[in-house]
């Protein structure tokens, strides 16, 4: 009786085990903040700089010969916080083309669903034709 009672709760258990299993996809994300340039006019030469800070942490692109379509500056966050968010713009001849901060809350997104890694926080902005950052 015992052995049959144990073999019972194994078959259960092994059910249960495999039928909570969940699909998961592969599908990635970044915490950060990406800032859209397609409203303004950024130099398209290697030597302008536009760097976007995300609190302290920042990255510097060159647009090179194509216009670039946008900035990306990455965050070690842990949560849907506020940061301060800040763009620089530096033209090819060194002057400064654009320059603007604003705070924003970083939204959670989880590309997989809730059952699946990885969550990851981020937020969009818009460098808008005047040069200010706009959610």
């Amino acid at each position: 009786m015992a052995r049959l009672r144990a073999a019972a709760v194994f078959a259960v258990l092994l059910t249960l085990l495999t039928a909570c299993g969940v699909d998961c996809s592969l599908a990635g994300c970044f915490s950060g903040v990406t800032v859209e340039l397609e409203a303004f006019p950024v130099p398209p030469q290697p030597s302008t700089a536009v760097t976007v800070c995300v609190d302290r942490h920042c990255s510097t692109e060159h647009p090179g010969a194509t216009p670039l379509g946008a900035a990306t500056a990455m965050t070690p966050t842990t949560g849907a916080e506020k940061v301060r968010v800040s763009i620089k713009i530096v033209g090819p001849d060194g002057s400064l083309v654009a320059s603007d901060a604003t705070t924003v809350r970083l939204h959670k997104n989880q590309p997989n669903g809730p059952s699946c890694g990885p969550t990851c926080y981020d937020a969009v902005l818009v460098l808008n034709p005047q040069g200010r950052l706009v959610a």
